[in-house]
This record gives C-alpha cells, structure tokens and sequence, in this order.
C-alpha cells in the first residue's frame, strides 16, 4: 500500500485540530478502527496492514485521543458495527463530523450510510 506520508501527516494535524475544537464545544469524539479477522480474504487483499491484533489496526499514535468512545469495524461502513450506531442514538447524536485518512474508501461508505439514515453531515 503506497501512502503520501507529507499527505498523511497533514491530515493527522487536522484531525488533532478538529479533535481540540470538538473538545471545546463539548461535542463527543468518537475513534473507529478498523481490523479483518487473521485469515480473511480482506487481510490477503491489505497484505495484513489492519489485521486483527496488529499495530496496523490500531489508532495511529499521532492521534490525540480525548475519550474512550473506541468502536472496531470490520467492513469499510462504520454503521456495520451496531455498537456506533447504537451510541449515536443513545447519545442522541444526529449530526455527524465524518473524518479519516481513506477517503475514498472507509470514509466514502460511512459516509453513505450515515446519509442513508438521515444523519446529517459535515465532512
């Protein structure tokens, strides 16, 4: 998998950015991982890069973490994981602030389901 680290890195800062406006406007901070279990066709097609255990499938360090609000999914779509969807409506979370290094890939389907499901959404 080839990334554009000086891209990458941007991105992170951003993130950590937005992480500490959302901490001063109260608002909730939710981290996805994702992770395919050992001897799935997904791990074969990533070449193991967010196997299940791995550092890979962890939060990059660089990112600041605030809370706990962890959720793990295993397919592209955020919403696959019940767990997240279940938060949202029992934290009545109807607005969502989607971010995330692959954009066209798990940030484009979570952000496709979440249009789906009325949500309303800042990208």
């Amino acid at each position: 998998m080839i990334l554009n680290l000086k891209q990458t890195d941007e991105i992170i800062n951003n993130i950590n950015r937005l992480i500490d406006l959302s901490e001063k406007l109260k608002l909730t901070v939710i981290y996805i991982t994702n992770e395919f279990p050992k001897n799935s066709l997904a791990n074969f097609m990533t070449k193991k890069a967010v196997e299940e255990g791995s550092d890979g499938a962890k939060i990059d360090p660089r990112i600041k973490v605030i809370n706990s609000n962890f959720f793990i999914k295993h397919k592209m779509d955020t919403f696959t994981c019940s767990d997240f969807e279940g938060f949202l409506i029992k934290n009545q979370i109807n607005h969502l602030i989607i971010t995330g290094l692959d954009a066209e890939n798990c940030v484009d389907k979570t952000v496709k389901a979440a249009f789906n499901r009325n949500y309303k959404l800042t990208i």
